[in-house]
């Protein structure tokens, strides 16, 4: 809801990375924010699977509640730690869309 509010936009939240994975072959999202605590997947597994699909391959990528990677992505990606506050997400989302924060 904050998201939606901050930035005028359709949310779509799903607790799943089967959820995920058929929302966005459907919907083909401008923004990804991936989870580490998804119950069924991690964050960084799922965010090679989804970048792997047709329209998919260079969408932004916000992994929440994840240790910075030593490999780097092929698509926009930022890191945000597990002690992050609404306003480091907020300031993450803008600079991965080219928003001014």
């Amino acid at each position: 809801m904050a998201l939606s509010l901050e930035l005028a936009c359709s949310v779509l939240t799903l607790d799943s990375g089967s959820r995920a994975e058929t929302a966005a072959q459907r919907i083909k999202p401008d923004l990804l924010i991936l989870d580490e605590y998804l119950l069924d997947r991690r964050a960084r597994d799922l965010g090679t699977r989804l970048h792997s699909l047709t329209g998919l391959e260079r969408v932004p990528t916000l992994l929440i509640n994840v240790a910075v990677p030593s490999q780097s992505q092929s698509y926009p990606t930022l890191f945000l730690s597990t002690s992050w506050k609404i306003e480091e997400l907020y300031a993450a989302v803008h600079a991965l869309l080219g928003h001014p924060s």
